[in-house]
């Protein structure tokens, strides 16, 4: 462990390079996309039940972030094997014996030497911090959407009577 940041830095650089500032990126990758897709698929899903079982066209913002918290958390522990995998790159000790050469062998060599349920391992923590932060992210988002669908409303009403005026102005 560093005591300053400095000193991690000039560590890193002397020890791995330039590519030890990406340890694990690609990891991260791995674990995101799929993670963003699923969350963004699942929320919107789960809007779409929630619209059909209480006979409703829209929901209200309450609604929203229930549904954002929803797809957040079961997207986080269905996830958790990928951030599991992913940290263990990104802090694996230079030198170390044993260092993954990629995703999968992290993901299998964890499953074999501790277990399915070591894949696992943080993932309440990972559900408890990811409920309310997707309830505030989708929250945000549809909110957004709105503000934006209802100012391109305005540009496009007032483009409408500008150009009838300039017609009229024509004739």
């Amino acid at each position: 462990m560093y005591s300053r940041s400095r000193e991690a830095l000039r560590s890193i650089w002397t020890t791995e390079g330039a590519s030890g500032f990406y340890t694990g990126f690609s990891a991260t990758l791995a674990r995101d996309v799929p993670y963003t897709m699923l969350e963004f698929g699942l929320y919107h899903q789960f809007k779409r039940v929630l619209r059909w079982f209480i006979k409703k066209d829209k929901l209200s913002s309450q609604e929203e972030l229930m549904m954002g918290g929803l797809a957040g958390g079961f997207t986080g522990f269905v996830t958790t094997p990928l951030d599991v995998a992913k940290t263990r790159i990104m802090t694996q000790a230079v030198g170390s014996s044993h260092r993954y050469k990629n995703f999968l062998e992290a993901m299998v060599d964890i499953t074999r030497k501790e277990g399915l349920a070591a894949n696992f391992r943080g993932g309440s923590a990972r559900v408890l911090w990811l409920v309310p932060f997707t309830a505030i992210y989708f929250g945000v988002h549809e909110k957004s959407k709105r503000m934006l669908l209802k100012r391109k409303g305005h540009v496009i009403s007032h483009r409408i009577v500008r150009s009838k005026r300039v017609q009229q102005a024509n004739c």
